[in-house]
């Protein structure tokens, strides 16, 4: 059993926050994955409200969401990504609002990725001002239902994106 919490962080425009890759600092790209709503796994010991506030306070304080008071309790049965063996997921889905600015500044689209046109109007952003030096840091973007639906379906598992900064 491995047991997860998720946050729908949504601001003032409706758009809500999903993790759609991962920086390499290293590599000088974005690592794209399929999109999915930030969250973490729970550590051994901790209750689900100890890993939302270890989310919230770390990786997302820039935001400094106002959570929600509830949360929904979803079980699925899944083969694992690591290790492709059938696994029970306990979800905790929490939802919070934020007021905080749209974004960091910072746009990008795909290099390479013909048909995938949606990734030029989405504004994507990471919560860290310092890249550390060996980890990957998440790469967020705000979005719609029907991009988030799009990314999360997307086959573009692996594609590298760059900054519009960087060229």
């Amino acid at each position: 059993v491995v047991n997860l919490i998720t946050l729908r962080l949504e601001r003032w425009d409706g758009k809500f926050c999903v993790e759609v890759g991962k920086w390499s600092l290293k590599e000088g790209i974005v690592q794209q994955t399929r999109a999915r709503l930030p969250g973490s796994k729970m550590r051994a010991g901790e209750l689900a409200m100890m890993a939302l506030r270890r989310l919230t306070g770390e990786e997302l304080s820039v935001l400094n969401p106002e959570v929600r008071s509830g949360a929904a309790v979803e079980v699925e049965e899944a083969a694992s990504d690591s290790y492709g063996v059938p696994t029970r997921y306990v979800k905790t889905k929490f939802k919070a609002t934020t007021s905080a600015p749209a974004c960091k500044d910072t746009c990008a689209i795909p290099v390479g990725a013909e048909g995938y046109e949606v990734f030029q109007e989405i504004e994507l952003w990471v919560a860290q001002e310092d890249f550390p030096d060996t980890d990957k840091t998440i790469v967020y973007a705000w979005v719609t239902d029907a991009e988030f639906t799009h990314l999360a379906h997307s086959d573009m598992n692996g594609e590298r994106f760059m900054f519009l900064n960087e060229i």
